[in-house]
């Protein structure tokens, strides 16, 4: 696990705490602030705690996904090319916009509105 949601937003998952007990439980941190807050609980039992190289992914952290099933996708195709998508999204997007503007705008003069 390299990151979670945090309602659209994605959050890089920082440190992997490990309770080291009779029920080995893992929690995941996006923070030094949430780091120190789990520590904290786990301070009388034996635990370790292990940074998460996020090096790579850096790119994708803060990043907007209205569909959170894109995140994955998004980091298999890696920053350029997905960079490269969205754009080619957004220019698809704007040519609609703009001929779906003219379409009405010709609406109009046929009708005499305008």
């Amino acid at each position: 696990m390299i990151y979670r949601m945090h309602g659209d937003t994605v959050q890089l998952l920082r440190y992997k705490i490990t309770q080291a007990d009779d029920e080995k439980t893992d929690y995941w941190c996006a923070s030094e602030e949430e780091r120190d807050e789990i520590i904290g609980h786990l301070s009388c039992r034996p635990h370790t705690v292990e940074a998460v190289d996020q090096a790579g992914n850096e790119w994708i952290g803060g990043m907007e996904f209205k569909d959170a099933s894109q995140v994955p996708k998004a980091l298999e195709m890696g920053e350029d090319a997905w960079r490269e998508r969205v754009n080619a999204n957004d220019s698809e997007l704007q040519m609609m916009l703009y001929l779906t503007d003219l379409d009405f705008r010709v609406l109009l003069l046929e009708w005499g509105v305008v």
